[in-house]
């Protein structure tokens, strides 16, 4: 368990990290609502949040959803 942000950020790849810096340009509602269903297809087991976001991100970006 990460009890640190600092150790959070420690772990993320460079890409992760560019997608963290990109977030405020990314529509919120358009990756809460993918990174929501991630999660649900993982089970709906807590504690991969993170992931789950930053995978929404990824996913969104290489559709170009955020160009149009």
């Amino acid at each position: 368990m990460v009890d640190d942000e600092r150790e959070i950020f420690a772990v993320l790849s460079d890409e992760d990290m560019d997608l963290l810096r990109k977030h405020e340009a990314a529509p919120h509602e358009a990756v809460a609502r993918r990174a929501y269903e991630i999660f649900l297809r993982r089970g709906g087991a807590p504690g991969r949040d993170l992931e789950d976001w930053l995978q929404a991100e990824r996913e969104l970006l290489s559709t170009d959803y955020f160009s149009s």
